[in-house]
């Protein structure tokens, strides 16, 4: 078992991977868990997993699980079901509502299985959160990479929206981390790295995320 920030093993013939980081010679565990190994592939899976609790008003980052009846289901890291309703997302390019019939046919085309995307909690029923992408700021996230983190780092974060001269940060309520390359150049990527190292660090010690630090990056 090991606790966030305890040392897994040297580094040497190892390769770091989920809920783990490099520090110096060493790889270190993000998370109390225990150690998994797939060749050098070196992970800690985590003993609990804390779910987000959906609020209205609050801006998540998720990924397409499931399409179904003129609705999008959503895995968010919720205790409650995602729900993105047809209704309630705004057409690419401002296209002109058609029949609901005509829509649901071309519901892949909007978001399919495995995209990301940013949304804000319209309302939380019994069972079910419903979502909505109808403001220009949200729908679906490309050119970048998805990064979870515990909720505990995210805390009452309330800039969703971060980005600097390299990268833009979509930072969901429910510990979902969305980090956007701005141009595809050698130096952007050099940054993301270490914005993912910047999000291993609060992870192990428990910092709050300084978004000071990620307009810095």
């Amino acid at each position: 078992m090991f606790i966030p920030g305890e040392k897994v093993c040297d580094i040497e013939d190892n390769i770091y991977s989920h809920n783990t980081y490099p520090h110096n010679t060493s790889i270190h565990s993000s998370v109390l868990g225990t150690l998994t190994r797939i060749n050098k592939l070196v992970m800690v899976e985590p003993c609990t997993t804390y779910r987000y609790i959906p609020l209205a008003g609050d801006i998540i980052v998720g990924r397409v699980s499931m399409l179904s009846v003129k609705r999008w289901k959503i895995e968010a890291n919720a205790q409650l079901e995602c729900i993105l309703s047809l209704t309630t997302i705004a057409l690419p390019d401002n296209v002109q509502r058609r029949k609901l019939e005509q829509d649901e046919m071309l519901m892949h085309s909007f978001f399919d299985v495995g995209d990301v995307l940013v949304a804000e909690i319209q309302k939380v029923n019994l069972g079910s959160a419903v979502l909505s992408t109808r403001n220009e700021k949200y729908g679906k996230l490309t050119n970048g990479v998805l990064r979870v983190v515990p909720l505990r780092i995210v805390g009452s974060y309330k800039s969703s929206f971060v980005e600097n001269e390299h990268l833009k940060f979509v930072i969901g309520a429910n510990g979902y981390i969305f980090i956007q390359l701005r141009h595809n150049e050698a130096v952007n990527y050099a940054k993301m790295v270490a914005a993912l190292h910047y999000f291993d660090k609060c992870t192990a010690h428990g910092y709050l995320i300084d978004d000071k630090v990620l307009e810095s990056l």
